[in-house]
């Protein structure tokens, strides 16, 4: 109510300073910015922002949680992964066209705070995303129209890199080492070729197209640090059954086929198959084939080496 604003008392003291923050939010963004921008942008910047650590009297904002225990109460991460569980997931266009009325319930603050945490923290399209701070005062239909030129150029790159973080969606997801890394793929030469593959980032191109109607047997070698917890866990590209992540041993050599044609449905990068050392595949739609080792979103930063893969035509 003008600039004096109420909140409830809260069961934790975080889930308290959390919403002082996102009301704090709207505020600022009122007096400083003029306007706030469509339901969507409001509510998720208000909940990014207010997503904190209080660290020895000092305040970060805008963070990450690296766990759910460092959040009490606020459950954004569960509720995505819930409705994703629940085949309710929603692309960024269906979060871009929340209504107020959508804030009753919980989920479409969780969806806000998923898309702005995503578009903020993804290094390819921070920059644009940050810049629509000064577009706020525009109506929410022109507010978007205007996300979606800025986007354009990388807008199948975002959606499927949107998928992957829902799919994937667990406290303390690296943006910057989840960031695919895209390359158009060649055509694939006869006498087969030998790609190096990094250990602490996600999916990667090989650079090269395989094609529907034809067999590949890709072979993998290297060992390499797939985690650090006191103790080095050494492994090769069958992975370590000390621990597993999406049903696979930790450290696995994963692989899928990226289509020309994306189609409709899940993205292939988010539906990987298992390689491991050896594995003969036959593409039944033709496209670029891309690689990563088999991690949990949150734990690159301790892989240590590169894996060597090689590709050959039956």
């Amino acid at each position: 109510s003008g600039d004096q604003l109420w909140v409830r008392e809260q069961p934790s003291g975080y889930y308290r300073r959390h919403l002082l923050l996102h009301e704090g939010v709207h505020g600022i963004m009122r007096h400083a910015l003029g306007g706030t921008g469509p339901p969507w942008y409001r509510e998720g910047m208000a909940e990014m922002l207010a997503t904190h650590r209080w660290e020895e009297g000092k305040l970060t904002v805008g963070v990450m949680p690296r766990t759910k225990q460092e959040v009490p109460s606020w459950g954004r991460i569960k509720l995505i992964r819930d409705e994703f569980a629940a085949d309710r997931a929603l692309m960024l266009k269906n979060v871009s066209l929340l209504a107020d009325s959508d804030f009753l319930e919980p989920e479409a603050y969780a969806w806000s705070w998923g898309a702005c945490a995503f578009l903020d923290g993804h290094p390819k399209f921070r920059d644009r995303f940050r810049a629509m701070q000064n577009q706020v005062q525009q109506s929410p239909l022109r507010f978007n129209q205007l996300l979606g030129v800025a986007m354009a150029d990388d807008a199948r790159e975002m959606d499927e890199q949107w998928q992957l973080f829902v799919i994937n969606a667990d406290y303390g997801y690296d943006f910057a080492r989840n960031a695919v890394r895209y390359a158009e793929g060649e055509p694939f030469p006869i006498q087969g070729v030998t790609v190096d593959l990094e250990t602490d980032r996600g999916w990667q191109s090989t650079g090269y197209r395989l094609l529907s109607g034809k067999s590949y047997v890709i072979t993998a070698k290297g060992r390499y640090q797939i985690h650090e917890d006191g103790d080095s866990w050494i492994c090769e590209p069958n992975g370590i059954t000390l621990r597993y992540y999406a049903g696979r041993p930790l450290g696995m050599l994963m692989g899928t086929i990226r289509l020309d044609d994306p189609g409709l449905g899940v993205a292939r990068l988010g539906r990987p198959i298992s390689i491991g050392l050896r594995r003969r595949i036959e593409p039944v739609e033709s496209g670029t084939l891309y690689l990563k080792v088999n991690d949990h979103p949150a734990e690159l930063e301790d892989n240590l080496g590169t894996l060597t893969v090689r590709i050959e035509e039956e």
